[in-house]
């Protein structure tokens, strides 16, 4: 049972194999319990040999989800009674053993979750490790810090590949629907291949998709002049961390507004860290100095939220920001989003209403 085995759907099989045997293991324990304190049962070589393998198969299953360290007063406990195979203390090797059990299934039912994008039973794989690396070998001041939308348990789904924030953006065009038998015109720029699979799913949705330098796109565009499209053209616009790459961006949010129509709802996404208010940009850089400054090798620029929103808001936008109170408590538990799950989606000076 190597999670180092086969790619990442296979090693969420492996881990929702183990999470549902975690009951069954616990019923055995207690019934051994029982049997040795009630029935005064005769403690047999099978038995410490079940006993044994158990105990081997919960410290794989520690290691395929990263617990050792956390186990590790448990383990102690349990490997002094049962190395010496302590006849005075079985009863007391049965309730560690239920303990870690108990705890084995809270923690990892914690992170049990499903992915709302494929509908699967899903343990959503962390962020990947490259990051962090880079931003503390270059220095990035905030190499630490957290960011909305960039879930560092569960950012990406083993299954689909959907990100956290494309898991949320898709949750929130569940929500928008043609009427009348109409298409809903959609562009997405950069386009995501979870958002692109989504929009392409939908029979209301006649989608399309651009950027400079990405192949298999719609039409190839430059965000800042968008002049092959008309005013008003499209129903929902997906521009999700693009901004950071875009050296006018007042320009490019003005033709996001200009190309929305007036009902329309523009998903537009950045890197955030929370609590940063303030914006820092700086073109022409290294790509090792974009990663001390930015937090990324190929951006120029990290945005605070206050003036994010304020740069939005100057070229006409009503920035509404979505979060927990709006998708729901429940939702957000069982999808794997927590309260730095925030997205943005701008109007034409109207708020949306839940």
């Amino acid at each position: 049972m190597g999670i180092e085995e086969g790619g990442e759907e296979e090693q969420n099989r492996i881990k929702w194999r183990i999470y549902r045997q975690i009951p069954a293991l616990k019923q055995r324990v207690l019934m051994l319990y029982g049997e040795l304190s009630e029935k005064s049962i005769p403690w047999t070589d099978h038995i410490w040999a079940e006993v044994k393998a158990m105990i081997e198969a919960l410290y794989k299953f520690a290691q395929i989800f990263g617990i050792m360290h956390q186990i590790e007063e448990k383990r102690e406990k349990i490997d002094k009674i049962a190395s010496a195979e302590e006849t005075t203390q079985r009863e007391l090797l049965l309730m560690y053993l239920f303990e870690l059990l108990e705890y084995m299934e809270n923690y990892i039912g914690a992170r049990a979750k499903r992915c709302n994008v494929c509908n699967r039973d899903v343990f959503f794989t962390p962020i990947p490790a490259g990051y962090e690396i880079l931003r503390k070998r270059y220095g990035f001041l905030h190499w630490n810090a957290d960011f909305q939308l960039e879930s560092r348990e569960n950012y990406g789904c083993p299954i689909c590949e959907a990100y956290d924030r494309d898991r949320l953006m898709i949750a929130f065009l569940e929500e928008v629907k043609a009427e009348n038998g109409e298409k809903l015109r959609m562009l997405q720029i950069a386009p995501s291949p979870a958002i692109e699979k989504y929009a392409q799913g939908r029979e209301d949705i006649w989608y399309e998709s651009t950027d400079l330098m990405m192949q298999n796109v719609s039409f190839r565009a430059d965000l800042q002049h968008m002049d092959m499209v008309e005013d008003e053209t499209y129903d929902i616009i997906v521009c999700s961390h693009v901004l950071e790459h875009v050296k006018n961006d007042l320009q490019a949010m003005k033709e996001l507004h200009r190309m929305l129509k007036p009902n329309g709802v523009c998903l537009v996404l950045v890197p955030l860290i929370v609590g940063r208010m303030d914006t820092e940009e700086q073109w022409g850089c290294s790509p090792e100095e974009n990663w001390r400054r930015f937090g990324q090798g190929d951006h120029s620029r990290l945005y605070g939220k206050r003036d994010f929103i304020r740069r939005l808001q100057s070229v006409g936008f009503y920035v509404n920001e979505l979060g927990k109170e709006w998708f729901g408590e429940e939702f957000y538990e069982e999808y794997g989003f927590d309260d730095l799950s925030v997205m943005y989606v701008a109007t034409k000076a109207f708020p949306l209403k839940l």
